[in-house]
């Protein structure tokens, strides 16, 4: 789950990056196992489902003010 999970993640970031939408020195080890850790607990602790406002939630809270070079 976190190796399909990281990459995923990483060609999202990447493109984001050649986008000029997220910071170009964002794409590191970090960042993708901070993100991937709270997919797999709110998984955990959401039995597994995930709503389309859970992850509109997660990129708009999480992801976005993480990436982004102004938090957003």
């Amino acid at each position: 789950m976190v190796e399909p999970t990281v990459q995923l993640l990483s060609e999202v970031v990447i493109r984001g990056m050649e986008g000029e939408e997220v910071w170009s020195d964002v794409a590191d080890s970090y960042v993708f196992d901070a993100v991937a850790a709270a997919t797999m607990y709110r998984s955990k602790m959401c039995a597994g489902e995930w709503s389309d406002q859970a992850l509109e939630e997660m990129t708009d809270r999480l992801m976005l003010p993480l990436l982004r070079p102004h938090g957003g």
